[in-house]
């Protein structure tokens, strides 16, 4: 999930959730939700928002998420 890799990175860079939404400028409920796995989803806005404020490019989440999912979609199912 790309809410949890995006945890993850926080985690590791010692970045907490509050400063990530004021540079984001995404509110710290929708991105606490996301954070947490309570929203599943996250729109195209918020997401480019987020690699924007920390400097990452915006395939940087979702490489893993892409790999995840090719192999979950066999197309010889």
């Amino acid at each position: 999930m790309i809410g949890e890799n995006i945890k993850n990175y926080l985690t590791d860079h010692g970045i907490n959730a509050t400063f990530l939404a004021k540079k984001s400028q995404v509110p710290y409920a929708r991105l606490y939700a996301v954070l947490n796995g309570k929203n599943k989803s996250i729109s195209v806005v918020d997401y480019r928002n987020i690699c924007d404020a920390l400097g990452l490019p915006l395939e940087y989440f979702l490489e893993n998420e892409v790999n995840e999912d090719a192999e979950d979609d066999d197309p010889r199912d």
